[in-house]
């Protein structure tokens, strides 16, 4: 039996869909086609406490795993001020709202704040 394979697209959907519900702040979405070669697509938002943060992530790598079974590897788990997800093709960003100001990923990727 083979498992159903799903499009980048629902995945993004999906990971939009609980940065929402979660009430990040913030979220960007940046493609990153032409301008890396590990990821097409990355989503930066902002939380309020670590502990959102860190909620949100697992949240994250769960549902990846288990329903879309994308293996996932999460750097900055301890400290909650940044977390990465490395999700395949897609980067997932969480910042503390003082992180994000200082490190400016979207000026680093070349994309201008809407």
């Amino acid at each position: 039996m083979h498992k159903k394979k799903h499009s980048s697209e629902e995945i993004l959907i999906a990971v939009e869909q609980l940065l929402n519900k979660f009430k990040l702040e913030d979220i960007t979405n940046i493609s990153l086609i032409q301008k890396s070669l590990f990821f097409d697509q990355a989503y930066i938002a902002t939380g309020r406490s670590s502990l959102q943060i860190k909620s949100i992530a697992k949240q994250i790598c769960d549902l990846l795993k288990i329903k879309y079974h994308i293996p996932t590897i999460m750097e900055g788990y301890i400290r909650g001020e940044w977390i990465i997800i490395d999700c395949s093709s897609v980067q997932v960003n969480l910042f503390l709202k003082d992180t994000r100001l200082k490190y400016n990923l979207e000026e680093f990727w070349g994309c201008k704040k809407q």
